[in-house]
């Protein structure tokens, strides 16, 4: 059996969940900059695992980049158009207050 993976379908897919893993993983009061650290590692990670399972195991490094790329750019757009004001993610978000600890020395916090 033959399991056919449309790559940008998948990138879209992964790119839009990666806010709320990164809200999942980082500490609620963590900077910006840890928490961009993050979603740009995410991207990275998921993105050679996409690249390899559509490519067949083979590694393709120009679909890698554009794929973490791609996936960076649309995680930090779902962040803010999305899932922050939703309440999803941000310091202040549904995730963060559940999950509270994490990746990141926290900052001072501030009113939320």
């Amino acid at each position: 059996m033959t399991l056919h993976v449309d790559l940008a379908l998948l990138t879209l897919a992964v790119g839009t969940l990666l806010p709320a893993v990164t809200a999942f993983v980082t500490h609620r009061f963590a900077t910006a900059i840890v928490k961009t650290a993050i979603l740009a590692l995410l991207s990275l990670l998921t993105a050679a695992g996409e690249t390899a399972v559509t490519n067949g195991g083979d590694f393709d490094a120009g679909a890698f980049l554009t794929t973490a790329v791609v996936q960076l750019i649309l995680g930090i757009a779902v962040h803010y158009q999305i899932m922050k004001p939703a309440g999803l993610t941000g310091s202040a978000g549904a995730i963060a207050r559940a999950v509270p600890g994490g990746l990141g020395e926290p900052r001072e916090p501030y009113e939320v």
